[in-house]
């Protein structure tokens, strides 16, 4: 069960690219995916599109703020590790 504000962030993400008109046992690709390849477009500057485009993107422009931050001795740290 999804508690955490991310958990909650990847499910709305997910459910927006489910197609619930389609039967997953008919055409499984086009329900989990069928939102996205109809709406999906293809951002400037690219060939193509991915369903983890917008994540990457938004994963290299936190690591980007995170490391261009100035870090001072003994400051807490942004990043946190969770234990898989």
């Amino acid at each position: 069960m999804c508690v955490s504000a991310a958990c909650k962030r990847a499910a709305d993400n997910l459910l927006e690219t489910l197609d619930p008109k389609v039967d997953p046992c008919r055409d499984f690709y086009r329900f989990a995916c069928g939102t996205f390849l109809e709406e999906g477009k293809i951002p400037k500057g690219s060939s193509k599109l991915e369903m983890l485009t917008p994540m990457n993107k938004n994963l290299m422009t936190k690591g980007r703020e995170l490391l261009d931050e100035e870090y001072k001795v003994g400051q807490s740290s942004k990043i946190t590790i969770h234990p898989s």
